[in-house]
């Protein structure tokens, strides 16, 4: 089983038979909520601009090329905020958020931000910026997705779904990461569409009894198919 239909081509180059393929995407599920107002225990007032980047730190999400974009942006926009929420995985990601923080105050950490709260912090940030260099299908941007915020991620085959019906804003390099999050804090107006379409997109492909389905299918096919080889 996949996630996205872009690997297909992928697996057919691997030699794997097309019937053995199944394509299952995620689901985004809340089914507790507790809220909390992220925005007051930090002192931001409601004006102020949030950048969120949510999920566990690793190398790989190349946080540190995220920083080096946003010290130019705040040349121009001085009272964005930063915040960065996930559990701490790797010692040099680790080594790398304590120097960010050092330096830079408007970089705030979160720790790991208990499930139930997480709609709330996505809710009240402006967007989510994913900067990783390689994914599979993240949980972060199908969430933010899910509320309707506006997702500026890395053009890489894990993110190719944000490109469909303009869920999110891709980038391939500095400059148009650079662009897109200029023109978000500046064209605030563009973007509600946009986040609609996240969420209908969400609504539509990511539901919780769709996934179910589907993998239930799957088991029961694999097990006739298991019994008939068993006779």
């Amino acid at each position: 089983t996949v996630f996205q239909e872009t690997l297909l081509p992928r697996l057919h180059r691997l030699g794997i038979p097309e019937d053995r393929i199944r394509v299952i995407h995620q689901s985004v599920d809340f089914p507790e909520r507790g809220d909390r107002d992220y925005r007051a225990g930090l002192g931001l007032s409601d004006d102020t601009p949030v950048i969120l980047m949510l999920g566990g730190l690793r190398q790989v999400k190349q946080m540190d090329y995220a920083i080096a974009v946003l010290k130019k942006i705040r040349r121009r926009h001085p009272t964005f905020q930063l915040l960065i929420a996930g559990p701490l995985l790797e010692p040099e990601a680790t080594a790398d958020l304590d120097e960010a923080l050092r330096v830079h105050p408007w970089i705030r950490y979160l720790g790991e931000v208990p499930r139930h709260q997480v709609p709330s912090l996505i809710e009240q940030s402006d967007l989510v910026l994913n900067t990783s260099s390689s994914e599979s299908e993240s949980n972060a941007i199908l969430e933010a997705l899910s509320f309707g915020r506006i997702v500026i991620a890395r053009d890489i085959p894990g993110n190719a779904h944000l490109g469909a019906g303009a869920a999110g804003l891709l980038f391939r390099n500095r400059t148009e990461l650079e662009r897109h999050l200029l023109d978000v804090l500046e064209q605030p107006e563009r973007w509600p569409a946009v986040g609609k379409n996240a969420q209908r997109q969400i609504a539509a492909f990511h539901r919780p009894d769709r996934e179910m389905k589907a993998y239930a299918s799957l088991y029961r096919k694999v097990s006739r198919a298991s019994r008939r080889v068993r006779r």
